[in-house]
């Protein structure tokens, strides 16, 4: 209770509309596929520097495991996971300010996501792995850039709390954006 209580009090000054100027504004809606960890994703707009995303994709894991005869055997677990979170963009005025784009949400940002991995469905041995049907809550720093053609990069670091206590977090992402009719940005 404590943890929910945590996320909506940390998610509130996301949701607040500045008085004022105008500020730059996100995509409505943005849809990427994930070609590093197979997947797909959408960001959708919650305030003018705010998003919701969520995910369903592929993670893996292995195991290396010594032989009597002095090989290693390494076992190899595939898991679909199902995440999402919010994020805040904090610097898209200086993006905007610099000649850089915010285009499909490109930009630096802070977020809490929470993942839940569903039971391994392709294992190559039998070994007792912590990420089969686990659920882990993260604080992540990001940045996100949609380049030319839709290439899309991702990377987010942070720590995170799972079933085994906290844990460092992270997230990197290689995929396509595919293009939108929304508007990316207003004139400041």
């Amino acid at each position: 209770m404590r943890t929910l209580t945590f996320a909506i009090l940390a998610a509130l000054p996301m949701l607040t509309y500045a008085q004022g100027r105008p500020e730059p504004e996100l995509e409505k809606s943005v849809w990427r596929l994930r070609v590093l960890g197979l997947g797909v994703e959408n960001e959708t707009r919650i305030s003018p520097r705010g998003t919701f995303y969520g995910r369903f994709h592929f993670t893996s894991s292995s195991e290396t495991i010594p032989q009597f005869d002095g090989t290693n055997k390494v076992l190899y677990s595939f898991y679909p996971a199902l995440s999402g979170g919010v994020r805040h963009f904090y610097n898209l005025e200086r993006r905007l300010a610099k000649g850089k784009s915010i285009r499909y949400n490109s930009g630096n940002y802070i977020s809490g996501q929470v993942q839940y991995n569903f039971p391994a469905i392709n294992r190559n041995g039998s070994f007792n792995n912590d990420m089969s049907n686990s659920v882990s809550i993260a604080a992540l720093w990001g940045f996100q850039r949609t380049y030319r053609r839709g290439f899309y990069l991702n990377l987010a670091l942070g720590v995170g709390i799972n079933r085994n206590g906290g844990t460092p977090a992270s997230d990197f992402t290689l995929g396509y954006t595919f293009p939108g009719r929304g508007r990316s940005y207003r004139p400041l």
